[in-house]
């Protein structure tokens, strides 16, 4: 790490960590036909966002912004699944415009892209946030399993919705499963676990201390001065 660090700053280019992120990410929205990918101010600003576990009120109307302007089909992808992921991340009563919105953009994400199965999961995690239970289920059914952060919080909205429809022995055995994978601290994701608990408190559920990550370097971070809201 302190070898990239080195060529980052020695070709004065202190952008490239997040966009390497960024790209790394974006690939699995990426379709054939879409044209070669290109970096620009916008793309520089979504990438920082995107590593970063909390975001404020401002940051996310800045997201809404770059949204509104992003015409390449798979940055928009992305940009909507990194929206409501982080939107997810914050207390379910903290904004209730943002329910309206998550469910406006990911039931767009997934009409645009029905064969991408992350953007399920994103769209099930949003229905169960709304109460509508048996809509949520049907789309977690489909969603991606890849890896433990989708199969974490697929288990979390499962149990959302389980507790939705007062099931609560189903709802504690997601839970569980959740928390195992929490446990395991090999993925120490912060956002997820940010939204397992705010899943928790919603329902009334305990999440185990032990499943806290360690804390990122990059949530201290403020903005580098080179991210600009506006286009040169």
């Amino acid at each position: 790490m302190l070898a990239f660090w080195k060529i980052v700053w020695k070709e004065h280019d202190p952008s490239a960590l997040f966009r390497q992120s960024y790209l790394s990410a974006l690939r699995k929205y990426m379709s054939p036909g879409d044209p070669p990918w290109q970096a620009t101010g916008q793309s520089d600003r979504v990438a920082f966002y995107f590593a970063t576990p909390d975001l404020t009120d401002e940051d996310l109307q800045a997201l809404e912004a770059d949204l509104a302007a992003t015409l390449l089909r798979s940055e928009r992808l992305f940009l909507i699944d990194t929206t409501a992921t982080k939107i997810l991340a914050r207390p379910a009563q903290s904004a209730p415009r943002l329910n309206t919105y998550l469910d406006r953009l990911t039931e767009t994400a997934v009409a645009m892209a029905p064969e991408l199965r992350t953007l399920k999961g994103t769209r099930g995690a949003v229905l169960a946030r709304l109460g509508r239970h048996e809509e949520a289920l049907n789309a977690l059914s489909e969603a991606d399993e890849s890896d433990d952060f989708n199969r974490c919080l697929n288990a979390a909205f499962r149990a959302l919705a389980h507790h939705h429809a007062g099931r609560k022995d189903l709802a504690a055995a997601e839970f569980e499963t959740s928390f195992a994978i929490l446990r395991s601290h090999d993925w120490a994701n912060p956002v997820g676990w940010k939204i397992v608990t705010t899943v928790c408190v919603e329902t009334g559920f305990s999440i185990p201390t032990e499943c806290e990550p360690p804390k990122p370097y990059v949530e201290s971070l403020a903005p580098p001065r080179w991210i600009a809201r506006k286009e040169a």
